[in-house]
């Protein structure tokens, strides 16, 4: 009995010639390997008819060592489904009698006989109790039932002297899935009949799973984008490294590459959401007039110490054609997403050629237009993307808003249009119309922008300005005077004229 080695090989009795794995258990004469121990025999171990004496063998094999050569050599036999199971080593010794036994019926003469079993396995002698079988079980046994199924399954049943409810059970060694008192009571289960076992629920504090503020706010998001026709996609987290580097900061050396990528294609971890927005806003305007896209997920990048952070982003994509405004409708829609999460303070503001966005004076996110080179658009289509920072945003957000009343009064919109300098920042003018304005101020939106040569410099910026009174309903007076109280704001702090 030997291990076989590399690239040894071997022709079984149906004369297959198989190469053994290096360290197959082989049973062999010298250097010729007779038969594979456990699943197959050899040509050389074979039966002639000038065969005049043969060795018999009878063996156990580890179930590890025999499945493990099985499946390494794709050859699944009788034997090697009984060896792949752990048999008890008492087999050996009754196969081999029987087998003596018939040859000696036609003849054969038993000229020598070699038993090597270095630690032979002894019976297990296992203590049962009876009280713990029924808080394993969950039924009661008496004593006398239990010592009567052990007999009937070939058990020997010794009592014990230290208590009187408890029997020591002697297992036969060719039972060797019984090992334990574990075991002992499965068998008795079975035979007592699983159905005749009560069904009691078990004794468990019912605790609500604790809450996750993160996963909240994801949900909260998906709600909202949804409400706004924005589609939720999910895409890869590997991209190229040209695809990672356009949209990352920082260059190559931030990215965080994968130690055994499956191609170049996903060498490296995403640092943005944008890369997979832009490429699914490319792919669907091929067959949608109009493509607006959302997807939640992780972005990688390195932190101190060359350790990766992990962080989730909210990545928005917005596409269609012949809209060169498609940046303000993707802004809008920003907005009323913060706002609608529980954002204050939110402002815009431009640098590095993009728009960056802060809720409460922290910077939580940018926006941009999609540049063709990052895209395959074709002519005539526009594109904005857009990425929050989440992790931020928990951190700044209001979980939840006061609970305000339906107002019982109707609202009042009035549209004003102001004459302001190129270079006015439409979200801080709107910001201190609304810090001067009064409790009747509900809301004011932009609605369009129009440039002139009438007036170089500078451009008309419409704005819709929304009352709404909660416990009258409003007068001529208090509207003229709540616009005019707003309007002068805009007068004092950026020059803005109101045209008529």
């Amino acid at each position: 009995m030997r291990r076989a080695k590399a690239n040894e090989r071997i022709t079984t009795l149906d004369g297959q010639e198989k190469v053994l794995p290096r360290g197959t258990l082989v049973i062999a004469e010298g250097n010729t390997p007779l038969a594979i121990a456990g699943i197959k025999g050899g040509v050389h171990a074979g039966i002639g008819e000038h065969t005049s004496r043969i060795v018999v063998e009878a063996a156990n094999f580890a179930p590890s060592a025999i499945y493990r050569a099985s499946r390494a050599l794709g050859l699944v036999t009788d034997a090697s489904l009984r060896f792949s199971h752990f048999l008890s080593p008492l087999l050996v010794e009754w196969g081999m009698r029987r087998a003596i036994a018939l040859l000696a019926a036609q003849g054969a003469v038993l000229e020598d006989s070699v038993d090597l079993y270095p630690h032979p396995r002894g019976e297990e002698v296992i203590e049962f109790d009876t009280e713990r079988y029924r808080h394993l079980v969950g039924a009661s046994i008496a004593r006398r039932t239990a010592e009567q199924r052990f007999r009937g399954l070939g058990f020997t049943v010794l009592p014990f002297q230290k208590r009187k409810d408890a029997v020591l059970v002697k297992v036969p060694a060719w039972r060797t899935d019984i090992s334990c008192f574990e075991d002992l009571a499965e068998e008795l289960a079975r035979l007592e009949g699983y159905e005749s076992l009560p069904s009691i629920p078990p004794r468990v504090a019912v605790v609500p799973p604790q809450r996750d503020d993160s996963i909240s706010l994801q949900d909260r998001a998906r709600t909202l984008l949804a409400g706004m026709r924005v589609d939720e996609i999910y895409s890869s987290s590997f991209l190229s490294r040209k695809l990672a580097e356009e949209y990352g900061d920082g260059g190559h050396e931030q990215l965080v590459r994968v130690e055994n990528p499956i191609s170049e294609e996903g060498e490296y971890l995403r640092p943005s959401l944008l890369p997979r927005i832009a490429i699914a806003l490319s792919e669907n305007a091929k067959f949608f007039p109009e493509v607006r896209v959302f997807e939640i997920g992780k972005i990688f990048s390195y932190a101190a110490g060359n350790n990766i952070r992990e962080r989730w982003a909210l990545g928005i994509g917005i596409a269609v054609k012949k809209d060169e405004r498609i940046a303000l409708e993707l802004k809008g829609l920003v907005h009323r997403l913060l706002m609608g999460l529980g954002g204050k303070d939110i402002a815009f503001s431009h640098r590095g050629g993009a728009l960056r966005v802060a809720v409460s004076g922290e910077e939580v996110g940018i926006l941009q237009p999609m540049r063709r080179k990052k895209g395959v658009l074709k002519k005539g289509w526009h594109a904005a993307l857009a990425e929050i920072d989440l992790e931020k945003i928990l951190l700044l957000v209001e979980e939840e808003e006061a609970f305000r009343p339906i107002a019982p009064y109707p609202s009042v919109a009035r549209d004003i249009s102001l004459l302001v300098r190129e270079d006015t920042r439409v979200g801080e003018l709107i910001a201190a119309m609304e810090q001067a304005g009064s409790d009747l101020l509900s809301d004011i939106d932009m609605l369009d922008e129009y440039r002139s040569e009438a007036f170089p410099g500078k451009r008309s910026i419409t704005l819709r300005v929304v009352l709404q009174p909660m416990d009258h309903t409003l007068r001529d007076e208090e509207i003229q005077e709540e616009i005019r109280r707003i309007v002068r704001a805009a007068e004092q702090n950026f020059g803005a004229v109101l045209r008529t």
